[in-house]
């Protein structure tokens, strides 16, 4: 075991690192895009196993320096809610990278999540065994379905729901410590058991809060 901080890992222990590769052509897109993946992401780990490692987030100049928007949920903006910051004092578009804590309200993020992910950093950091640095899959893309699934073409097309069942057939066996996505836009994971989606549900909309922390 090695430990420093935050910073926990051991060779027995699996990772999963994804990016956000795009800018969103606004702020409220990019949100949505981007918290939409880390819900992937979180639901994906815990099908394989794995402890997500966070990207690095998009975000405008005001949320860099103020951390985001005050209370409130996220997922109240898939019903097109819009962020309450002054049309001037909002880019059109992100212009800066962030943190999830400039997104975020951590606190509540910890309470459904703590110990489910590791900061963006992690892989760079000298305390982290190189069998877990450097054993990293080559990328890959959740939106490929196994052959004989019917509707592998139109997922790879558009995105769409991805069993369980699925997930643990294309990825399970890869013995990396690290599994690489490409990104994971688009990416709907679905858990096979009723009582284990809305378990997850009720976590991602306990922990998906804006956040105030300010960046001094």
């Amino acid at each position: 075991m090695v430990c420093c901080g935050c910073v926990c890992s051991n060779d027995s222990q699996s990772y999963l690192v994804y990016e956000n590769l795009i800018t969103w052509p606004s702020v409220a897109m990019n949100d949505d895009k981007e918290m939409n993946a880390l819900k992937a992401a979180l639901a994906l780990a815990q099908m394989l196993g794995r402890i997500v490692i966070l990207p690095r987030f998009h975000c405008s100049k005001s949320a860099a320096e103020i951390g985001g928007d005050m209370g409130g949920p996220w997922t109240a903006r898939g019903r097109g809610d819009r962020r309450p910051h002054p049309p001037s004092t909002v880019p059109p578009t992100p212009t800066h990278q962030c943190p999830l804590n400039c997104l975020l309200n951590m606190t509540a993020f910890d309470t459904q999540f703590d110990g489910f992910y590791r900061e963006s950093s992690f892989l760079r950091h000298p305390l982290v065994p190189a069998a877990v640095r450097e054993d990293r899959s080559p990328p890959q893309d959740v939106n490929r379905r196994p052959p004989k699934s019917p509707d592998a073409r139109e997922a790879e097309a558009t995105g769409a729901e991805v069993s369980e069942g699925d997930v643990v057939q294309m990825f399970g066996s890869l013995p990396h410590h690290t599994l690489v996505f490409r990104s994971l836009y688009h990416v709907e994971p679905r858990f096979s058991g009723v009582d284990e989606q809305r378990t997850f549900d009720s976590r991602v909309r306990k922990a998906f809060h804006r956040g105030t922390y300010r960046q001094l």
